[in-house]
């Protein structure tokens, strides 16, 4: 019974590590969007790659750059 409880706690301990890493990673990738956002605002000539488009518009955040 012991050992159940141990693979359990184990189990549950993996999941909800592997859920924060996402969040965590889904955070930081917002907050990359919002960085870019800020910086196509301040600098003449900033664009954006296809992969930092397809980034922020997964999450919504809309820049107004050029893809190049």
């Amino acid at each position: 019974m012991k050992n159940i409880a141990i693979t359990l706690i184990v189990i549950a301990s993996v999941i909800g590590l592997i859920y924060a890493i996402s969040i965590g990673l889904e955070r930081t990738d917002r907050v990359d969007c919002y960085k870019w956002q800020r910086q196509s605002e301040q600098f003449v000539g900033f664009y954006l790659t296809e992969w930092q488009k397809a980034q922020c518009d997964y999450h919504g955040i809309e820049i107004n750059a050029p893809v190049k």
